[in-house]
């Protein structure tokens, strides 16, 4: 739900891949290989360490024996970094803003960057599955410990923090929040931007999956996915809870919501929402980082 605001997964790993790579300190020996480390170079392969930069013929390029020696620490600090720069700033996106329209409901919050409860939590019960960030690591001191990680490999990490890593059942954090799931009766459950960390093999939520499903397996409610590509895990869904009444949409959350907002000041009509949630993604792409100066009307003639 933070996209574009915060970027997803992906694009947070290749960031932390330029950032070691272009650090210009990097021990001799290999530190030990963690899931991780393994997703980051992944994520980076392909990666263009070198924009703008002249590369003479016949250099080896060491990027990737170069990365092979982010630490896990490294890797950790500079996520945590990236994750809460927004929140240090005091970001308050319409992407959560817009959910004070919603009856107060609870909320259960994937994203680590703290976004959630601070532009909605005074209005719904938001429960940070995966724990959450503090903003002071996106900011001076959280880039200095991200630096020093890095160069000096030194090994940070949080037991409250479920980062990029699969869920565990033996994580008792994690099932008591997901225990506030299970004692809730929605009217309705709308899934936004979240495929339950979908793999190549499976889902690294998979312990959230199982709750979810064994919460809502022959429960008479209709679940709305909404996502760019909601379709593999609506249908999903459809299966394991054994209903037709989950239903994708198709849709970008960060203009769902500008849309929404307009409609609620009475800029637009309910019958326009559509139009211009369209309007807004044919003129401005799927990553633009709203609010713009959002009118639903023509612009006033200047004098």
């Amino acid at each position: 739900m933070s996209t574009p605001v915060v970027p997803l997964a992906p694009a947070l790993m290749r960031r932390a891949a330029l950032d070691y790579v272009q650090l210009g300190s990097f021990p001799a020996e290999v530190p030990p290989r963690t899931l991780l480390t393994n997703r980051i170079e992944k994520a980076a392969e392909g990666l263009d360490y070198h924009s703008g930069r002249a590369i003479r013929p016949g250099t080896d390029d060491c990027s990737a024996e170069i990365l092979r020696r982010l630490s896990h620490g490294g890797a950790f600090a500079s996520l945590m970094r990236y994750i809460s720069e927004q929140r240090f700033v005091g970001r308050r996106p319409i992407n959560f803003t817009v959910l004070r329209a919603f009856w107060p409901s609870p909320i259960m919050n994937y994203n680590l960057d703290g976004l959630a409860t601070d532009a909605s939590g005074a209005h719904h019960r938001i429960v940070d599955v995966h724990g959450s960030i503090e903003g002071e690591y996106g900011g001076p001191s959280g880039a200095a410990i991200m630096r020093i990680a890095q160069e000096y490999g030194i090994e940070i990490s949080r037991e409250d923090l479920v980062l990029c890593n699969p869920e565990s059942d033996t994580d008792d954090r994690l099932c008591r929040k997901l225990k506030v799931m299970q004692r809730c009766n929605p009217a309705f459950v709308m899934i936004v931007g979240y495929s339950f960390a979908k793999n190549e093999t499976g889902h690294d939520d998979q312990v959230s999956l199982e709750t979810f499903v064994s919460k809502f397996q022959g429960f008479p409610l209709d679940v709305y996915v909404l996502d760019p590509r909601p379709f593999d895990l609506a249908g999903t869904l459809r299966d394991r809870l054994r209903t037709k009444r989950v239903y994708a949409v198709p849709v970008y959350w960060n203009f769902v919501a500008a849309a929404f907002l307009e409609v609620l000041s009475g800029r637009l009509g309910i019958e326009c929402l559509e139009y211009f949630y369209h309007l807004l993604l044919d003129s401005h792409g799927p990553n633009v980082v709203l609010p713009l100066r959002l009118r639903a009307g023509p612009d006033k003639p200047r004098n």
